[in-house]
């Protein structure tokens, strides 16, 4: 993994190539004032870069949604409460959506 001190706007970071081959693994999502744009825009986004796994957290719902990119599409798991938080990506993570919120 490459680290840099460069600082980079968000559509800058999700292009940027460190010459590892490797795709981002998780990107976590913020939603904004308007859901439904919020969803659809991050999954285009997304399943045009191959990244592989994307979480979008909604605070006002307190829940958190793990998008899985399958054959070109995103399926979709959700999670409230103190349920653990399941990635496929990082099976070995184990959070609640709770500890999400608070962090």
């Amino acid at each position: 993994m490459t680290t840099t001190t460069q600082k980079f706007s968000f559509a800058d970071y999700l292009v940027y190539d460190d010459g590892t081959g490797t795709r981002y693994g998780l990107v976590e999502g913020e939603l904004s004032s308007n859901k439904l744009a919020d969803y659809r825009a991050k999954y285009s986004e997304y399943s045009v870069l191959e990244i592989p796994e994307y979480w979008i957290v909604d605070p006002l719902e307190a829940k958190v949604t793990i998008c899985q990119l399958n054959e070109g599409r995103y399926d979709e798991a959700g999670f409230t409460d103190e349920s653990i938080i399941q990635s496929p990506t990082f099976p070995a993570l184990k959070l609640t959506v709770a500890q999400v919120l608070a962090a």
